[in-house]
């Protein structure tokens, strides 16, 4: 069990969009069996220098060495259970102050890019490549695990081993009466994209579409920012992979770095600069799990809409395939397989 995983504690599991043989993920850290190790990141921005501990590579199971699927409301619950103190992170700087254990927090998108820059020179990143995202949880997730275990060497920080469930100002609208969530993830080397004549930001790799990642490091993403899921979704590629709540900054023309929660600078109306990339501090520093009373009755209609148009669109889909005699493309709107190879 990795330094900073909190014993049994009897978790009930939040829903899930279908059905897995698998475990959840909080039971196999109440259970002892996860496993994770912390790694500084350094991230400059705005005159402001941070050091944040993120894990090297996404949570595993320690005796399958799988790293472990998991929806965001999973996630959230996790964060509670990953706690660290200063005196857990590795190269924290002295003195370490007596301090207690701070939950974990989800990365930000833009800490998830400079993430994947150090893991790039280790030469540790993985090429995105998807499997079937309509498919059984646990085959796919084991298909993912095979070609992430070909392409590194264990033990070293990873760039991208899967996506995660990440924490922005853009938290949407209700989907099926649950809150939004962001994923974000599967970086591309810009040396990979063919960029679209005209738009720098946009690109085409493996066959796929690409966006620039939201840090100016140029890079790109296969998974932008973006917020189709609800709490409850889980695939085969959405891993986990938290920042420790503690972290230390150095403020512009202070010589020492000074340890500080990692919530506080989320928030801070300065500091935000090192962690969000739309100009704004943090709203949110959890993912929310439940949707306010205000927005429940608007967001249940605006669901059984949803619903009703999806089947709409699948009877059509249906028909067209029989017309044709053939097999019909996923609908609009429903996630069809993914094809990204590398």
């Amino acid at each position: 069990m990795g330094a900073g995983i909190d014993g049994p504690t009897g978790t009930v599991k939040p829903p899930l969009s279908r059905k897995t043989n698998l475990s959840s993920i909080l039971e196999v850290i109440d259970q002892g069996l996860g496993t994770m190790d912390w790694i500084a990141v350094p991230v400059k921005e705005g005159g402001y220098e941070a050091i944040f501990w993120m894990f090297k590579d996404a949570l595993m199971h320690k005796r399958t060495g799988r790293r472990w699927p998991c929806s965001p409301a999973e996630a959230q619950m996790a964060c509670d259970k990953l706690k660290s103190t200063p005196s857990d992170l590795p190269g924290f700087p002295e003195p370490v102050p007596s301090t207690s254990a701070e939950p974990s927090i989800f990365l930000t998108p833009k800490m998830m890019d400079y993430r994947w820059a150090q893991s790039k020179k280790a030469g540790q990143t993985v090429d995105p490549v998807g499997f079937n995202v309509n498919g059984d949880v646990a085959v796919e997730n084991g298909k993912l695990n095979t070609y992430v275990d070909s392409k590194i060497q264990k033990g070293w920080l990873v760039g991208d081993p899967g996506k995660i469930w990440a924490i922005t100002n853009r938290i949407g609208p209700a989907k099926a009466g649950l809150p939004t969530a962001c994923n974000y993830g599967w970086h591309v080397a810009s040396s990979k994209v063919a960029v679209k004549a005209g738009n720098p930001k946009e690109g085409r790799y493996a066959g796929g579409d690409v966006k620039a990642a939201v840090a100016s490091l140029g890079e790109f993403c296969v998974q932008w920012e973006e917020h189709g899921h609800n709490t409850a979704w889980i695939d085969y590629s959405q891993l986990l992979i938290l920042a420790s709540g503690w972290c230390v900054v150095k403020a512009p023309g202070e010589k020492d770095f000074k340890p500080i929660e990692t919530a506080k600078v989320y928030t801070d109306p300065k500091m935000f600069v090192l962690v969000s990339h739309d100009g704004k501090p943090l709203k949110f520093t959890k993912q929310p799990l439940t949707v306010p009373k205000t927005a429940s009755k608007g967001a249940a209609k605006k669901a059984q809409l949803e619903k009703d148009l999806e089947e709409r669109r699948f009877r059509l889909a249906r028909i067209e395939s029989r017309k044709s005699g053939g097999a019909a493309a996923a609908p609009q709107g429903e996630p069809g397989p993914e094809i990204f190879t590398a």
